[in-house]
């Protein structure tokens, strides 16, 4: 079998619950097959259903594009991003508390790909302390239904950190303009 498939039949791979950890950043780099795909088949079929998107820029156009196409009962169960201003209609259910929502740190969340990728548990860093990222404050959490503590705060040498919970993610969705079968894939022609 080619290792170059349709993008509905890669879609067709994602089970429900799946953790999608998406590359991009706001309209850059976002993968418009692929999620216009997810969202035919849940349309379709009702899966994949329930995933968690992870990403570190909300990735879409402020109004239509990107992840915006995968704001359908159910199809969305948790977002962690940085931001969420590119993707409302994703935002919009977090407020109606239809999904739940966790905003980590641009840069933590780059770092947890990396955490995730070399199957490491915990992020423990500073960065957070003190600020709505710390479980003293809000703990990431930015809903009702958001329970879910991703973020605790040890104690190591007698100083504070922060602990981030790794996801596990296990669906990447990364944009580039071309690949190759070894799995490299280069972005020549991308603005970022």
């Amino acid at each position: 079998m080619s290792k170059f498939v349709s993008a509905d039949y890669a879609v067709a791979q994602i089970k429900d619950e799946a953790i999608v950890g998406i590359g991009g950043f706001l309209g850059i780099g976002s993968c418009e097959e692929v999620f216009q795909a997810i969202e035919r088949r849940y349309l379709k079929e009702k899966h994949p259903a329930k995933l968690t998107l992870v990403h570190t820029g909300g990735v879409g156009d402020g109004k239509e594009k990107g992840c915006n196409v995968l704001a359908h009962d159910g199809l969305v169960k948790r977002m962690i991003g940085g931001h969420f201003a590119r993707v409302p209609k994703l935002g919009a259910m977090i407020e109606q508390n239809k999904i739940e929502g966790y905003n980590i740190p641009q840069g933590i969340l780059a770092h947890l790909y990396r955490e995730s990728a070399a199957g490491r548990p915990r992020l423990i860093t500073k960065v957070g302390l003190k600020t709505f990222v710390d479980p003293d404050y809000d703990g990431a959490k930015i809903n009702e239904i958001a329970i879910e503590n991703m973020v605790e705060k040890v104690n190591i040498d007698g100083e504070d950190y922060l602990s981030y919970k790794v996801p596990k993610v296990n669906v990447a969705v990364i944009r580039g303009t071309s690949a190759d079968e070894m799995g490299n894939i280069s972005m020549e022609s991308e603005p970022l």
